[in-house]
């Protein structure tokens, strides 16, 4: 346990071991009680320095698994680097049809997103070059072009749809995600 400082002020110490214990799951009753401080200071600090989840003020949902059913569970969220209640939000979400998507593949969602663009930009200038006749093509050239500009819109939308929704912290059912 780090020291506090001068009478009732706490240590940057002691405050940054406060945040890591909460950002690693523990509890603000376990905290206080490890670091020899009041619960309330350390819920203080949790609200002020602790960035909230998007279920912070959501509803409890509670539910009996036996001890072996728990340990396991602990230990697939010990595995994968995250707090019990964060993958049982994981679980739920994934089976009810929740968006759910974490900071890499929104940056890959939108890297899509961008060489789609950019893709799309060349099929309408292949299509405008053919509209002046400055591209000599068959009616199966066309076929094709219009083909691929129907599913680049149809996957453009989709992309769209799936970054709109994880922008809004998976407040959208993937079946809305239009198409």
């Amino acid at each position: 346990m780090v020291e506090r400082r001068d009478g009732n002020k706490l240590s940057p110490e002691l405050r940054a071991e406060i945040v890591e214990r909460l950002k690693a799951g523990e509890g603000p009753s376990h905290v206080a009680k490890e670091c020899g401080v009041g619960r309330s200071t350390v819920v203080r600090i949790q609200l002020s320095d602790v960035p909230r989840d998007t279920t912070t003020y959501g509803s409890v949902i509670q539910g009996r698994v036996s001890a072996e059913e728990r340990a396991a569970f602990k230990v697939l969220a010990i595995g994968i680097e995250s707090t019990e209640s964060k993958l049982l939000r994981s679980l739920i979400r994934a089976a009810t049809g929740f968006v759910e998507v974490d900071g890499e593949v929104l940056d890959a969602l939108e890297g899509v997103k961008r060489e789609l663009s950019a893709q799309g930009k060349n099929l309408n200038q292949i299509a405008r070059a053919a509209n002046r006749g400055r591209v000599v093509w068959s009616d199966n050239d066309r076929e094709l072009v219009q083909e691929m500009l129907s599913n680049y819109r149809d996957l453009a939308g989709f992309v769209e749809g799936a970054i709109n929704a994880a922008n809004r912290k998976s407040s959208a059912l993937v079946s809305e995600i239009k198409i």
